[in-house]
């Protein structure tokens, strides 16, 4: 039998972001229903905007991002819209962080680059809603 538990992850700044030869190399975290993808040091060091935060629900599920720190948290499979926007603005772990996109059944993704940030939703597709928060943050680049 499955567990039906909540599932709440933390993206923290420690763990998503690493210098390596001088470059910002953002290691993009995954889940175990997409696995594992990444972005490399050009892409990350020239601002461009990569998934930092993607899971799928097949219940309640919200993204949250701290503006000023750039990380995000998930919360999926919660009772209500309202439990899953607290678990990933909890999840989030910075003061400032605010849940930015939520659903019901589908797939929550949030991208980041050194300035903006951007998230999607997609009913059943990863890479849609992956491929939607970087458009919605590339667009909000300055």
């Amino acid at each position: 039998m499955a567990d039906s538990r909540p599932i709440v992850r933390h993206r923290h700044a420690a763990a998503l972001i690493g210098l390596a030869a001088g470059f910002l190399t953002v290691l993009v975290a995954c889940s175990p229903e997409k696995g594992s993808t990444g972005t490399t040091a050009a892409t990350a060091a020239a601002g461009g905007c990569h998934v930092i935060c993607s899971d799928a629900t097949s219940s309640h599920g919200a993204a949250a991002v701290s503006p000023s720190a750039l990380v995000c948290g998930v919360a999926v499979n919660q009772s209500t819209e309202a439990r899953a926007k607290d678990g990933a603005v909890a999840a989030c772990g910075r003061p400032d962080c605010v849940a930015v996109v939520w659903g019901d059944n589908g797939v929550v993704s949030v991208a980041v680059n050194n300035v903006a940030y951007g998230w999607g939703w997609a009913q059943d597709a990863s890479k849609t809603a992956d491929a939607r928060a970087v458009a919605n943050c590339q667009s909000r680049t300055p």
